[in-house]
């Protein structure tokens, strides 16, 4: 399924569709609390406050820096998004293919800077593949 999902970025999406999903996603978290949010973001103390889950922003380039509870939240809410998304190919791959055929999918390196669980991931897939690729350039030496 797919090819090397969230490889080269490709995890983070900033469209006005996962602007939605996020927000969505931030008020089932706090179950409509806005004030939770606040204050588990600890935001008196970056001087910002939310009135509305439609107020929060991703956390695009900025001149300074995001809330880092923030960043946390958008790290797990892309690892959801993407998980998502396997299980919506995996249903559709399960729904027409041959019942000896194994689904799986090629994850890419870069583990630790990735916004997706993994473990999770790999779960959902009857074979687990990884790709490991020699160090990009330098290979002069």
């Amino acid at each position: 399924i797919d090819n090397e999902l969230g490889h080269e970025g490709s995890e983070d999406d900033y469209s006005p569709s996962a602007m939605r999903g996020w927000h969505t996603w931030l008020r089932a978290k706090y179950r409509g609390n806005i004030t939770d949010l606040n204050i588990r973001y600890g935001n008196r103390f970056w001087s910002q406050g939310y009135n509305d889950f439609d107020e929060i922003p991703t956390p695009t380039k900025t001149v300074t820096r995001h809330n880092p509870a923030l960043l946390v939240d958008w790290r797990r809410f892309r690892a959801d998004s993407i998980s998502s998304f396997l299980d919506e190919q995996m249903s559709i791959v399960k729904r027409h293919k041959d019942k000896r055929a194994l689904v799986t999918t090629n994850f890419p390196g870069g583990y630790f800077s990735k916004k997706m669980d993994f473990a999770l991931l790999g779960r959902q897939l009857d074979v687990v593949s990884y790709d490991n690729y020699p160090v990009w350039g330098g290979l002069e030496r």
